[in-house]
Order: structure tokens, then sequence, then C-alpha cells
């Protein structure tokens, strides 16, 4: 079935308002139960992270319904680490589809970056950083550090030609690629629904 867009749409984004940041109970707020982002994975992942660096950054919750529309990963998380208390920004939608379009933009809007691997292998040489601080698993940080072989084609130049597609081109090895079949496997169940190349 074909979705016809609408053309006209009021636009009532640019006057979400602030009210207050307060830490409150983790059980106060409500996750949005219409969110069509999974996280269950996301959130087993997030939380050893949290433990460690705590929560700096709040989530956003709308005064009106008590209702998560920024963070409900982290907020699963948290009660995965058996938090009391969550760190919240609570602000003022305009209205209901201002909440969803905010809650979904802001989920869009991490998929838009991708690491700069050479970089990223240079700070993880170091030895100076602690992978499970940075949410790497051991798996993950071999791949990157002890690898060399692990090639991701191109990602800088083909990044325009990949991200329309949203897809991973991964080049490796056949005695290495039974290590990375869990890795990979996992990275499509991160993009799940998108196309995976291996």
């Amino acid at each position: 079935m074909k979705l016809k867009l609408k053309k006209k749409v009021k636009k009532t984004i640019g006057k979400i308002k602030p009210l207050s940041v307060e830490i409150v109970s983790v059980d106060s707020v409500k996750p949005w139960k219409d969110n069509p982002r999974i996280n269950e994975q996301a959130a087993k992942k997030l939380a050893p992270i949290l433990k460690c660096h705590g929560q700096v950054t709040p989530i956003v919750v709308w005064e009106k319904n008590k209702v998560i529309y920024k963070g409900n990963t982290t907020h699963k998380a948290l009660k995965m680490n058996g938090e009391k208390t969550v760190k919240v920004l609570f602000v003022d939608f305009p209205s209901e589809s201002s909440a969803v379009a905010y809650g979904i933009a802001d989920n869009r809007s991490s998929e838009f970056s991708y690491w700069d691997d050479e970089l990223l292998e240079k700070m993880m040489e170091t030895g100076q950083l602690d992978y499970e601080e940075m949410g790497f698993t051991k798996r993950e940080f071999r791949a990157i550090t002890l690898l060399p072989d692990v090639d991701i084609v191109n990602r800088k130049a083909e990044h325009k030609a990949l991200a329309p597609l949203n897809s991973i081109v991964v080049k490796c090895e056949t005695d290495i690629l039974d290590d990375l079949r869990k890795d990979i496997s996992e990275i499509v169940a991160q993009y799940h629904g998108k196309a995976v190349m291996a």
C-alpha cells in the first residue's frame, strides 16, 4: 500500500518549551508505549555504561502526561541497574504530534553520523581507555585494534553511496569469519530491516 504524504502540516517543533531539570523516581515517569524504536538489546548494552559513568544527560519528559519522548533506552537501562532515580528535563510540547515528531527525530538523528575508524583505532591502541567504559565488547575491541585484515571498505569514500541504503559492507579473511559471525549477527539485529552484506 502506498502512503500519501500530507503536503501541508502545521510545524510546531520549534515551540517546545523547556521547564525544569529534576531528579525524580524512575517509576514516576512513563515509557512512550508507541515508541517505534526497538531498544531492549540497546538498553542491555547501555546499562553497564551508565553503571560506569552515571546518567549525565537528562531524559526528556512531557510534563503534562509524564511520558518519556527522549531517553526511553536510558530509562530502561537505569531500571535494569536497579537505580531508583532518573534525571529529567521536563518540557511542554504544544501537541501530541509535536511530541511524537520530536521523539522520532531524536532517534533518527543518531543515525546521521559514523565512525572515523582510523582515529578510533588510534585512541583504542593507546591502552589508556577501557573498552567497556566506551561501550564496546571485547570482541568489538579486538576487531578494531587487533585484526587489521578486517576492512570496513572505504567507509569514508563510500559513505555517501551507502548512507541512502543504511548498509554496512564488511570484507574479511575466511579464517577469521567465524570469530566475527557473532558481531555480524549483532550488527544485523541493530540494523534490523536494513541491507547488510558480509
